[in-house]
């Protein structure tokens, strides 16, 4: 009996390898207008379901309590310039069968998950013991609390993993089953009916999820001149192949440059601010139709490229800021974040959207003078930290640096 079991999951497992698997993720960083990246980016504004996982001490939890996303960790984390958000996986399959699912994470940790995992990293532990700092600590002390409270310092290399053993399940098992309360908007539009559901122990989903912090060089670099022209350069070894300028301005008006022909490795190409597209009322279908056109020429699908885009479109397009949105070429996203599947598919495609945040000098000047006008340090620090939620501790790190090349 054990015999013939063990030859039925062989010969299904055998049979499945004609199958598709594709992915699809973003990951955010910040950089002054000098081109280097910005720490803090730890903090993040949106709220993440309350049954996704999370490595301890490294759920995200906001004031309105457990799920809400934004405001402080129970573990310090330090030197992290990469945010790395809604990586999905999806099965395309006519047959059901058993999946083992690898993703390594080079310069980073996998902090956040669904469905639960089988393995992957662990993080250091938090000591539960009380720990004496002196009213004026030295940096010693201080190092000291941060290794206590198990701190991670990201500007050392570190190598994240997890590890799912998936039932990927018949096209025609019902869609109910993905169903699960307390799901949010942008939990439920990465939803994709062509995609295999997925059953991880008794969890089921249309996709695996996850979720990671880190700290590694962009293939790229973004700067801006004093006369706020944007500078864009590829210092990869790959061409970048396609780019997507955006800003909300201060006055909430959108404007926008399309590089759809992207960037060739050793190449720059200079924005100027007469450049851009003002967006007229129909500026968000044309934004819209631009990223989506971009996603489904490096291989998405339209289900996955609208989730995608509705997915981030908030965070994305209405937010004030100017960003560059720009493909990742392949082999850098399998270089950072190593997959393996057993059994293996017979096609992969992988689309990661690197989401750079670029401070114009403008804006640098305005935040260094509202800093400045401040009364007090425990004022400043206040006024960055609710000011500015989203990338507050990179907005602050950046005024400590304008103001000290002030003063040198």
């Amino acid at each position: 009996m054990k015999f013939k079991i063990l030859t039925t999951t062989l010969a299904l497992i055998s049979s499945s390898s004609a199958y598709t698997l594709h992915e699809w993720g973003t990951f955010t960083s910040v950089s002054g207008s000098d081109g280097k990246l910005l720490a803090g980016l730890e903090r993040e504004e949106e709220r993440l379901p309350y049954f996704v996982e999370a490595l301890d001490g490294m759920r995200n939890v906001g004031p309105m309590g457990y799920g809400a996303k934004g405001y402080f960790l129970q573990r310090p984390l330090r030197n992290v310039t990469i945010k790395m958000e809604t990586p999905v996986i999806y099965f395309y399959s006519d047959k059901a069968f058993n999946a083992k699912v690898q993703v390594d994470f080079q310069g980073g940790a996998i902090n956040q998950w669904f469905p639960s995992r089988s393995g992957g990293e662990t993080a250091p532990p938090i000591s539960t013991k009380p720990l004496e700092i002196p009213a004026s600590p030295t940096q010693a002390d201080l190092e000291k609390q941060f290794l206590h409270r198990g701190g991670i310092d990201f500007a050392k290399h570190r190598k994240g993993s997890i590890e799912w053993e998936v039932d990927v399940l018949a096209p025609e098992a019902s869609r109910g089953l993905s169903f699960k309360n307390g799901e949010t908007l942008n939990w439920l539009r990465p939803r994709n009916p062509k995609a295999n559901i997925l059953k991880v122990g008794e969890q089921y989903e249309d996709y695996l999820f996850y979720r990671g912090v880190g700290n590694f060089e962009l293939p790229v670099t973004f700067r801006i001149d004093k006369s706020e022209t944007l500078h864009l350069e590829n210092t990869g070894d790959d061409n970048i192949p396609f780019l997507f300028v955006h800003e909300i301005t201060p006055e909430r008006k959108a404007r926008f440059y399309l590089i759809k022909e992207g960037l060739e490795k050793g190449s720059s190409q200079l924005v100027a601010e007469a450049d851009f597209t003002t967006g007229d009322e129909q500026w968000e279908r044309v934004v819209y139709e631009s990223m989506t056109e971009g996603l489904l020429e490096s291989g998405l699908s339209p289900e996955e490229a609208h989730g995608m885009v509705q997915t981030w479109w908030h965070s994305y397009f209405t937010q004030p800021g100017l960003r560059v949105f720009w493909i990742v070429p392949s082999k850098k996203t399998d270089e950072l974040l190593p997959l393996k599947v057993s059994p293996a598919p017979e096609e992969t495609v992988r689309v990661l959207v690197g989401r750079s945040e670029v401070l114009r000098p403008r804006f640098e000047n305005a935040l260094v003078h509202s800093y400045q006008n401040q009364n007090d340090e425990e004022k400043r620090t206040f006024w960055i930290q609710n000011q500015h939620t989203r990338y507050g501790k990179a907005y602050e790190q950046r005024i400590l640096q304008l103001t000290k090349d002030q003063t040198n």
